[in-house]
């Protein structure tokens, strides 16, 4: 493990309908009433679906640091699933630092929850403290910039 690599990150979701059915006992409801019930808030993080995984994957080199892959795959484009194996086994080959915003509070855990729906192994994001929240291992510019809570966020 060491700090050659890094993937800086963010996840962009939307609210898991049919999981949302089923918690709220509205499976059998038409989409709409499902969206209706849960409101205008901010759905609970299990509820939400990946739809896109942006990211810039970069190494350290001897002159500095090289960008390697920028990219943002999308539903268009492949499965949740997908996208959620791929990035998973990038983190698993590369063990890098992860740099978010706000990756702490939602991008890992919707990672880790939909990475559990879909029955998908991660090993990856076992081979560092990614969920430490006193490691560097996992970077949050929004904690960091919030002094770790000594500001608001």
């Amino acid at each position: 493990m060491s700090d050659s690599s890094v993937i800086v990150w963010d996840l962009e979701t939307t609210p898991d309908i049919a999981a949302a059915g089923r918690i709220l006992g509205l499976n059998a409801e038409p989409a709409q009433t499902i969206r209706d019930a849960l409101g205008n808030g901010f759905p609970k993080l299990p509820l939400h679906s990946i739809v896109c995984i942006g990211a810039l994957v970069a190494e350290r080199t001897g002159e500095g640091w090289t960008v390697k892959a920028l990219g943002a795959p999308h539903i268009g484009e492949r499965t949740e699933a997908e996208l959620i194996e791929a990035f998973v086994k990038k983190i698993e080959e590369l063990q890098p630092r992860l740099v978010t915003f706000n990756g702490s509070g939602f991008d890992l855990p919707v990672l880790r929850y939909r990475a559990m729906h879909h029955s998908i192994a991660a090993p990856g994001l076992r081979s560092r403290n990614y969920f430490n929240r006193y490691s560097d291992d996992a970077v949050d510019l929004c904690d960091v910039l919030a002094s770790y809570g000594s500001s608001t966020k």
